[in-house]
């Protein structure tokens, strides 16, 4: 029988909370619709509020959060902000919960 040490298969420190409020980030209905939005490709914070009919501000809030954690990313193209995915695993990440909770 092999022996393993328990601690090792833990997360820690920032790891541990960066995951966590990756998580926690997916834990919001608006913030998860964002998500699967930008998931088929770049939007402007206006199209995804037109999108999802909420106030651009409440858009922009949730994208600040989602910034933050690293999730979306952004740049500037003449006065507009565009969101995208910050990279594939965001997108890998929704893609097998979705399939997950699709099969029979």
């Amino acid at each position: 029988m092999i022996e393993t040490n328990e601690s090792q298969k833990l997360l820690k420190g920032d790891l541990l909370t960066d995951v966590s409020s990756f998580f926690k980030a997916l834990g919001n209905t608006t913030r998860l619709q964002i998500i699967s939005c930008l998931s088929k490709g770049e939007l402007k914070s206006s199209e995804l509020a037109e999108i999802l009919e909420m106030t651009p501000s409440a858009i922009s809030h949730q994208l600040t959060m989602l910034k933050n954690l690293k999730i979306v990313s952004v740049r500037r193209e003449g006065k507009n902000q565009i969101y995208a995915l910050a990279d594939k695993h965001i997108s890998q990440v929704l893609e097998s919960v979705v399939e997950h909770y699709q099969e029979d």
